[in-house]
C-alpha cells in the first residue's frame, strides 16, 4: 500500500468479546476481527454489537451490613417467581423488586452459606449443606412460610455390624460374608464381590530371576547374582456387588546361567507383573552376572589376568516378593511369583468401625433404651441418626378352640404364615390383619355347614406377606366346635429406632420407628449412613422421580436415591428374594484418589461433578438397583460454584476457579466434554478465581461470574453459532453474589454489592434494570444502586435517602446530568444547580471499549509494528449520548453528537493526535463513557493513513 494513502477498515461486529493480553496480537485468530481488548462495564450482544450496561437499581438493604449473603430463586409457577434472600441464620423473601416482610429463621450460619446446594419440588425447595440434615422451606401462601428438616425415619443402612462387619440392607446379608481370596495363576483372572463394601487389595510383582557366570579360563571364576524385589503396594478400594472386575497375573521369567571359557554377560528375566482393576505393579528385575579376559605383558612373556562381576536387580519394594538366585553350587533357588489378594476390610466395612458384641432394646416400640455389652459403641454425634437391629425370629403358632365368638391373641408374622382348622363345626372362622395392632381388617373367611353333627369343611392355607403384619383369629360358631391353628413361619426380622439422646458409649435412648422383632440382643445391627458422626448430603436433586442425595463427610463419593416416587424414602425391599426395582440406591464413583462429589445436575443424564472427574449415569433406560452404573466421563474436576443449564449443555467451574468449561454429549466420541470458555480470557480469572455465577437467557444468553475480588464477568453464550464473548462489571463496591429470577417474560439478574457509603460499610441487593426501547435518556437507568422517582413541583433538593448519607451520587434531572452531587447527613441530595421533577439517582460507573490493533493483508507482509494513524472513525450507533474517543485513554475527545438526545445512525469522529503528526504502531481506538446515558456500538470503521 503507498504512502499517506487511506485505508478504510470495517469492524463489523463485536462477539469474540474481550481477549487477553496475551493473545492480543494474534491476528491469525479467526476471532481477532470481532474482539475487543477491552471490555469494560459493558455487554457484547450474541449478533455482534457491544453497549454500556444498564444501570442497578436499588432493591434492599441486607439484614446485616457486616455478613454476607446470597440470593436464590423460588420459581413458583411460570408466572410467579420470588427471590430468597439467605443470610446468617435467616431468609427473606422477595416478590416484584420488593421485600414481602416475610423472614424465615434458619440454621445456616454465613460461613456455611457458599456451600449450601439447591433443589426445587412443586413448594418446596430442599437444601444441603453436609454439616446438617436435609432443610425443607416450604411455601403454603404468600405470606406464610416455613422451614423443617428432612424427615430421616427412612434412612439408608449402609454399614451392618457383624462379627465380619458386612455392609448390607437388607436380613438375608446379615450372615458372615468372608472375603480372602488370592489369585496367582499367569493370565487373566476375573473377581467379582459378593457384597458392596470397602476392600483391601494387595498387589505383589514377581521377584526377578538370578543369573550365574562361571568362566573356566585361567583360574576358575564363579559370579552369581540375585533377581531384585518385586514392586508390592495396598490399596483400598469400594466395590461394588456383582460388579466384575478384570486382573491378570504375569509370567515370572526364567534364571540364566552359563559355564565354560567364553567371555561374556547373562543376566535373568524380570519378574512377572500383577494388575487389578486400574491398579498393577511391576515385577522385579533380573540380576546380571559376566566374566572375560584381557592380556597384558609382564615382562616375562604372555599372561591372563580374568575379571568377574555381578550386579543385583534392584528392589523395587522392601517386602515384595522374592527374587531368584543360585547358590555356591551352582543350585538356583526359585523367585517368588506374583499374585493379587482380595480382602473384605472387616474392620472398616462401609467405611466405619462398629462394635460387634450384642445390641439390645428395652422395648420393641415407643421410647426405648438400646444397650450395647461393648464399650465405645455410641457417641454424642450419633443423635439425629437411627440404627437397625436384626433379630432371628423363631415360628410362633395362636391356637383358639371356640363354640361361639372368639378372638385370639394376635401373631407378628414377617414373611410366611399358615392356617388350619380343625373339628366339625358351622359358622364363620377369620383371619385379621393390621399394620399397627390397633385397626383390624379382615384378611381371609372361611365357612362351614353343619348338619346331623358333621361340618363338611376345614381349611388349610398358607401365605407370605409383603411388610409385617398382626394377624389373629375371630370366631362366629354357631354349631359344634372349631379349633384353628394360625402359624407365623420363622424369619428374620429388621426394625430401627432414631437416636433421641446419648447416655453412655453403651446407652443410647431412642424413638422406635420400625418396631424390633424381639428385646433380645443381636450382633446384627446398623447405623444410618447420615448423622452428625458420618455427615449429611452435601448435594441435591431429582432423577427419574427420585430424590438423589450424595456426598458426605463419611462417604464423599457416594450417591443414595429414594425409592420411586417417595422422596424421603430410602429404604429396601425384597420380593422373592429379589430386591424390587423402585427400592432405593446406593452407589459409588469408584476411584483410586476418592474425589468428593461437588454437584449433581439433572439432564437427560444424571451428571455428578467431583472435585477431580465428571460422571454420568445414563437415563435412557430406568435407573433399579441393579441397573445403576456410574460412567467416568473426563477429568477436569470442578469448584463449588454451581454448573449452569444452557440449553443441552452445561457450564462449569474447573478446579482452582479459573477456568470455565462447557459439558456436552457428543456423538463423534460418545462421551461428555466440553470446550475452555475462558482459553483467549485468562486475564479476567488470573489470580481472581470465580466464586459464584447465575445465567440470564434473554436477552443475550449471557452468564455471570462473580470473582473473589468483586468484579463481574460477563459471558454471552450461544454454542451452536461459536459465541462466547467476555466482558466485565465492576461497581463502587465488590459485586459478592448474582442470580436470575424468573418473572413472567423477562429474566432479571439480582446481584448483592458490599459498598461504603459516607464512611459506612452497606450490603445492598440491586438489579440491572431493562434498556427501553425509546429516544429519551430520562427511561434508561445508567447509575448504580440507583432510586428513580418522580416529584409533582419541580425542585432541586431531594430528602429521604439515607442510603446515601455523606457521600456524593450522581443526578440526571429532566435529562440533565448533575456529577458529585452531596447528599448531608440526614439523606437530603443537593442542592441541584436547576430544579426538575424526573430524577434518578446514583452512583456513576465507568465503561470502556478499546478495539486492537489494525490488521489488513498487504502485499509486503502484516500491519505490525508499521507506522500508521487513525485520522477518524465512522461509528454505527444505536441511542446513544456521552462518551468520549481517542487512540488511548490518554487522548481522548468527547464524541461530537451534533445535536440534543439520543442518537441513532452513523456518526463520523476525527481522533485527537496523541503523538506529533499522530502516527504510531497499533492504530486502536478507545472508548470512554461515564455519563447517566446509554451508549450502543454496532460496527466501527477506522480511516487508517499509514507511514509518517
Amino acid at each position: 500500500m503507498s504512502q499517506k494513502e487511506q485505508y478504510y477498515d470495517l469492524q463489523p461486529s463485536f462477539n469474540a468479546g474481550v481477549i487477553s493480553p496475551d493473545v492480543a496480537n494474534r491476528t491469525d485468530l479467526e476471532k481477532y476481527r470481532y474482539a475487543l481488548l477491552k471490555g469494560r462495564n459493558v455487554f457484547v450482544r450474541p449478533y455482534g454489537s457491544v453497549y454500556r450496561r444498564p444501570g442497578m437499581r436499588f432493591m434492599a438493604q441486607c439484614k446485616y451490613p457486616d455478613k454476607k449473603a446470597i440470593l436464590v430463586e423460588f420459581n413458583f409457577s411460570t408466572s410467579i417467581s420470588y427471590l430468597l434472600e439467605f443470610g446468617h441464620k435467616y431468609i427473606r423473601v422477595f416478590k416484584d423488586n420488593v421485600y414481602l416482610g416475610v423472614e424465615v429463621a434458619s440454621p445456616f450460619e454465613e460461613k456455611e452459606l457458599r456451600k449450601l446446594r439447591f433443589t426445587q419440588s412443586g413448594d418446596t425447595l430442599f437444601i444441603a449443606s453436609g454439616v446438617r440434615n436435609v432443610q425443607l422451606l416450604q411455601r403454603f401462601n404468600e405470606m406464610d412460610w416455613r422451614m423443617k428438616e428432612m424427615d430421616l425415619t427412612n434412612p439408608y443402612f449402609d454399614i451392618l455390624a457383624t462379627s465380619s462387619g458386612t455392609a448390607a440392607q437388607t436380613p438375608e446379608e446379615t450372615k458372615p460374608v468372608r472375603v480372602d481370596m488370592t489369585f496367582t495363576t499367569a493370565g487373566n483372572y476375573t473377581f467379582t464381590p459378593p457384597i458392596s463394601g470397602e476392600y483391601t487389595i494387595t498387589l505383589a510383582g514377581g521377584g526377578g530371576a538370578g543369573a550365574w557366570y562361571y568362566l573356566k579360563k585361567g583360574s576358575f571364576y564363579k559370579e552369581y547374582a540375585r533377581g531384585g524385589r518385586g514392586e508390592k503396594k495396598v490399596i483400598t478400594l469400594y466395590l461394588m456387588e456383582g460388579t466384575t472386575y478384570n486382573g491378570k497375573i504375569g509370567q515370572n521369567g526364567s534364571p540364566q546361567a552359563y559355564s565354560g571359557t567364553s567371555n561374556g554377560v547373562t543376566k535373568g528375566d524380570n519378574g512377572g507383573s500383577a494388575t487389578f482393576f486400574t491398579e498393577s505393579v511391576a515385577g522385579g528385575p533380573g540380576g546380571q552376572a559376566s566374566g572375560g579376559s584381557s592380556t597384558y605383558n609382564d615382562g616375562d612373556g604372555i599372561s591372563f589376568n580374568y575379571y568377574h562381576h555381578h550386579t543385583d536387580g534392584k528392589d523395587l519394594s522392601s517386602d515384595g516378593q522374592t527374587g531368584g538366585y543360585y547358590d555356591s553350587n551352582g543350585t538356583y533357588h526359585q523367585a517368588e511369583t506374583p499374585y493379587v489378594r482380595v480382602q473384605i476390610n472387616t474392620e472398616h466395612a462401609g467405611g466405619i468401625t462398629v462394635a460387634t458384641e450384642g445390641i439390645a432394646s428395652s422395648s420393641k416400640t415407643g421410647t426405648t433404651h438400646i444397650t450395647s455389652s461393648t464399650k465405645n459403641t455410641f457417641t454424642p454425634t450419633m443423635v439425629g441418626g437411627c440404627i437397625k437391629l436384626w433379630h432371628n425370629v423363631g415360628g410362633d403358632t395362636v391356637t383358639l378352640t371356640s363354640t361361639g365368638s372368639n378372638t385370639s391373641n394376635f401373631t407378628l408374622v414377617g414373611k410366611a404364615w399358615k392356617v388350619i382348622t380343625h373339628g366339625k363345626w358351622g359358622g364363620a372362622v377369620s383371619i385379621q390383619y393390621s399394620k399397627d395392632g390397633a385397626l383390624w381388617r379382615q384378611y381371609r373367611r372361611y365357612t362351614s355347614r353343619y348338619a346331623d353333627g358333621n361340618g363338611d369343611f376345614n381349611a388349610s392355607e398358607s401365605g407370605t406377606v409383603d411388610e409385617y403384619t398382626y394377624m389373629r383369629i375371630v370366631t362366629d360358631v354357631n354349631a359344634g366346635t372349631v379349633t384353628v391353628d394360625l402359624t407365623r413361619e420363622p424369619y428374620t426380622h429388621e426394625g430401627y429406632a432414631q437416636i433421641t439422646k446419648f447416655n453412655s458409649d453403651t446407652d443410647v435412648t431412642g424413638k422406635v420407628i420400625k418396631s424390633f422383632g424381639m428385646t433380645e440382643a443381636t450382633k446384627d445391627y446398623a447405623f444410618s449412613v447420615w448423622s452428625p458422626q458420618f455427615g449429611y448430603p452435601r448435594c441435591i436433586g431429582f432423577f427419574q422421580d427420585r430424590l438423589v442425595l450424595a456426598s458426605s463427610k463419611r462417604y464423599p463419593y457416594a450417591v443414595w436415591m429414594s425409592r420411586t416416587g417417595d422422596y424421603y424414602n430410602f429404604s429396601t425391599e425384597k420380593a422373592a428374594g429379589t430386591v424390587t426395582d423402585d427400592s432405593a440406591i446406593m452407589l459409588s464413583l469408584v476411584n483410586r484418589k476418592e474425589f468428593e462429589i461437588k454437584h449433581i445436575f439433572t439432564h437427560s443424564d444424571l451428571i455428578l461433578f467431583t472435585d477431580g472427574n465428571e460422571w454420568i449415569i445414563q437415563g435412557n433406560e430406568t435407573v433399579t438397583p441393579t441397573k445403576c452404573t456410574p460412567k467416568s466421563q473426563s477429568t477436569r474436576g470442578c469448584e463449588d460454584v454451581p454448573p449452569l443449564g444452557i440449553g443441552g449443555r452445561v457450564v462449569y467451574i474447573q478446579r482452582r476457579g479459573k477456568t470455565v468449561r462447557d459439558f456436552a454429549y457428543t456423538f463423534d466420541t460418545d462421551n461428555y466434554d466440553g470446550t475452555d470458555l475462558t482459553i483467549l480470557a485468562k486475564h479476567l480469572t488470573q489470580d481472581n478465581p470465580i466464586v459464584g455465577d447465575c445465567y440470564q437467557q434473554d436477552p443475550n444468553s449471557m452468564c455471570f461470574f462473580v470473582t473473589e475480588n468483586g468484579t463481574l464477568n460477563c459471558l454471552t453464550y450461544i454454542a451452536d453459532q461459536k459465541v462466547f464473548a467476555w466482558s466485565q462489571a465492576d461497581t463502587k463496591g465488590k459485586f459478592e453474589d448474582v442470580e436470575t429470577v424468573t418473572s413472567g417474560s423477562k429474566d432479571i439478574v439480582y446481584t448483592v454489592v458490599k459498598r461504603n457509603l459516607g464512611g459506612k460499610e452497606v450490603r445492598t441487593i440491586e438489579y440491572f434494570t431493562e434498556l427501553p426501547e425509546t429516544d429519551t435518556a430520562d427511561e434508561y437507568i445508567m447509575l448504580d444502586a440507583a432510586y428513580r422517582f418522580e416529584v409533582g413541583a419541580r425542585t432541586n433538593e431531594f430528602s429521604g435517602f439515607e442510603l446515601y448519607a455523606g457521600s456524593k451520587v450522581d443526578v440526571l434531572g429532566d435529562g440533565m446530568h448533575f456529577r458529585d452531587v452531596p447528599v448531608s447527613d440526614d439523606g437530603t441530595i443537593g442542592p441541584l444547580p436547576k430544579n426538575v421533577s424526573h430524577v434518578t439517582v446514583g452512583l456513576p460507573y465507568t465503561s470502556e471499549i478499546e478495539i486492537p490493533n489494525i490488521e489488513l493483508p498487504t502485499s509486503n507482509g502484516t500491519q505490525q509494528g508499521r507506522f500508521k494513524k487513525v485520522d477518524e472513525v465512522i461509528l454505527n450507533l444505536s441511542h446513544s449520548q456521552g462518551g468520549e474517543i481517542g487512540n488511548s485513554s490518554r487522548f481522548t475527545d468527547p464524541i461530537p453528537y451534533g445535536g440534543k438526545g439520543l442518537y441513532s445512525g452513523q456518526l463520523k469522529a476525527t481522533m485527537p493526535n496523541q503523538t506529533e503528526g499522530g502516527y504510531e504502531r497499533l492504530g486502536r481506538v478507545y472508548i470512554k463513557h461515564n455519563e447517566p446515558y446509554p451508549f450502543e456500538l454496532s460496527s466501527i470503521v477506522r480511516v487508517v493513513s499509514f507511514g509518517g
